[in-house]
């Protein structure tokens, strides 16, 4: 009998394997952690029916969604291979057959046990040899199992009209792509422009590495159907705008109501990789340093630090106006010597035009504090109520706080000692100025009916 060690198998399971002869990959990985492959590889068919099959395609496929063009050929049947070898898949499958252990004494038996480093053989003589630890023992058992693959594998059954090559276009959906954009920004002296930097995280786990790839990334939330869990057997599954951005790094058009990213050089996407791609660097954007204060309906009279926010609008007259992907954005500032990071943000899915916010830490120097000072009830459903709002100001430079009281119920503005220069249904915004070393009070009267 020819015997084989586990971890020690030779390839040769599959008579008409193509195994990576492509000439052509692309990959698009959307925001959701899935991926669409597209390759082109090179084929030998013979004239009429028959099996063929292709490894190097991604572990975690989903063969539900392959689609592959033949010219000269019809596929009339479909397999996908998954079931991977590993030695405790091989031992599973010789329970109740004869193995040999190989070490200082070798032992031959029936395995009726094995998981867990631990293994029980019985012996020709009906005892039994328990064995808690096989780090000693080499393990020989007579054949590779059937229904083992070494990759995961494509099967096709095919009836080709012509025989020789021929191109196969092949697509499938697989789930272990990701991908992020990570934002860098340098605020200058004055906290008038920044630099903005952009790159993009890939992480591919789908099972297979993806050789000189072109690269497309879509940004925007799409709609994915959950599909019923379906136990299948042990081997098979059945089956507008466009413009470049700096140095032609990335690519970017309107792609029906979402937006795609094309890397314009080819990568290599390795199996179980991080890596990151330059995605554009942008320079002198006109920003602006804000301080902003929220308050509730009721407060609870604590004194607080108002966040400090950095603002700029993403338009092209500001060196900006791209779609922004959602991630984080981190914010570094220099004072003429010295970089330092000074906070961190995230944005959401953002187009041209719009302005964007980034919150980065709490204002040191200032201090709010907002309280209740007269309360009276006028009716079941009506209380009126006044506020105080207190800010100092401990900063060397004068400021001006944008003030945000939010609110969840009829409510209406009966005084203040400033206009709101925004108001809404559910908030209204005060801009307020305070000198440096000033203490600035604000009251203003809300009606509220329940």
């Amino acid at each position: 009998m020819n015997k084989i060690k586990i971890g020690i198998i030779t390839m040769g399971l599959l008579t008409n394997v193509l195994m990576s002869n492509e000439t052509n990959t692309a990959v698009t990985i959307y925001n959701s952690g899935s991926g669409v492959v597209n390759e082109i590889r090179q084929i030998e068919l013979k004239k009429g029916i028959q099996d063929y099959s292709i490894t190097d395609v991604a572990e975690k496929l989903n063969p539900a969604t392959v689609k592959i063009s033949l010219k000269n050929a019809q596929i009339i049947e479909q397999n996908f291979k998954y079931d991977l070898v590993n030695s405790q898949k091989i031992m599973n499958k010789y329970i109740g057959q004869e193995i040999t252990l190989i070490g200082k004494n070798t032992i031959t038996g029936k395995l009726l046990s094995a998981a867990y480093n631990n293994i029980v053989i019985q012996k020709s003589d009906g005892g039994l040899i328990i064995i808690s630890k096989l780090d000693d023992y080499q393990i020989s058992v007579g054949k590779l199992p059937d229904g083992f693959v070494l990759q995961p594998t494509l099967v096709w059954k095919i009836n080709s009209s012509a025989e020789g090559k021929q191109n196969l276009d092949l697509i499938y959906q697989t789930d272990g792509l990701t991908w992020n954009a990570e934002y860098v920004a340098l605020v200058n002296e004055s906290d008038t422009k920044l630099d903005l930097s952009s790159w993009i995280s890939l992480d591919n786990s789908s099972g297979k590495t993806y050789n000189d790839a072109k690269l497309k990334l879509i940004a925007g939330d799409i709609n994915r159907q959950s599909v019923p869990n379906v136990v299948y057997g042990a081997q098979y599954r059945k089956a507008s705008l466009e413009m470049a951005m700096d140095q032609d790094m990335t690519t970017e058009k309107s792609f029906f109501e979402y937006h795609m990213y094309t890397v314009a050089n080819p990568t290599t996407l390795a199996n179980n990789e991080k890596k990151q791609v330059s995605m554009f660097d942008k320079y002198d954007i006109n920003c602006k340093k804000i301080f902003k204060y929220e308050s509730h309906l009721y407060n609870n009279n604590s004194e607080q630090n108002p966040d400090v926010a950095i603002e700029f609008i993403n338009s092209k007259e500001n060196n900006m106006g791209i779609p922004l992907p959602m991630g984080v954005v981190r914010v570094f500032k220099t004072d003429g010597t010295d970089k330092e990071l000074i906070g961190e943000s995230s944005i959401k899915h953002t187009p041209k035009d719009e302005q964007i916010n980034l919150t980065i830490g709490k204002a040191f120097d200032i201090v709010i504090k907002e309280y209740s000072i007269k309360e009276n009830r006028i009716s079941d459903r009506v209380i009126e109520i006044e506020y105080e709002l207190e800010i100092r100001n401990r900063k060397t430079t004068d400021i001006e706080l944008i003030f945000q009281k939010n609110l969840y119920a009829s409510v209406e503005l009966l005084k203040s000692d400033i206009e709101p220069f925004d108001i809404k249904a559910n908030y209204m915004k005060f801009k307020i100025p305070v000198k440096k070393d000033e203490t600035k009070k604000m009251k203003y009267k809300i009606r509220i009916t329940s």
